[in-house]
């Protein structure tokens, strides 16, 4: 499966997340950590791989950059205790859907 990660690096940078530090804030600078799960997933759809185990700490934003991918169609919730529902609310919000 062909992915494009600069057109979905286009689309992270339209939306807007909610941060403790600068309140509502364009995803425009992605980083490291997120730009290099989403090379590694890339590369993974590129080989017909279409499942991520992702081990990650605190604070790495992750949780961040896999939810967009889940509103473009590259990543399901399936099986995924984290707090996705509350965060994809706040994506919603800001992309002007309720």
């Amino acid at each position: 499966m062909k992915f494009n990660l600069k057109q979905f690096y286009e689309f992270c940078s339209q939306l807007k997340i909610e941060t403790k530090e600068h309140g509502l804030k364009r995803m425009d600078k992605l980083l490291g950590t997120q730009t290099y799960v989403m090379d590694e997933i890339t590369q993974g759809l590129e080989e017909d791989k279409h499942f991520f185990v992702i081990l990650k700490g605190r604070q790495l934003g992750i949780t961040t950059i896999r939810l967009p991918s889940t509103c473009t169609g590259t990543s399901s919730t399936q099986g995924y205790r984290g707090r996705s529902r509350p965060i994809q609310k706040r994506i919603g919000i800001c992309l002007g859907r309720p």
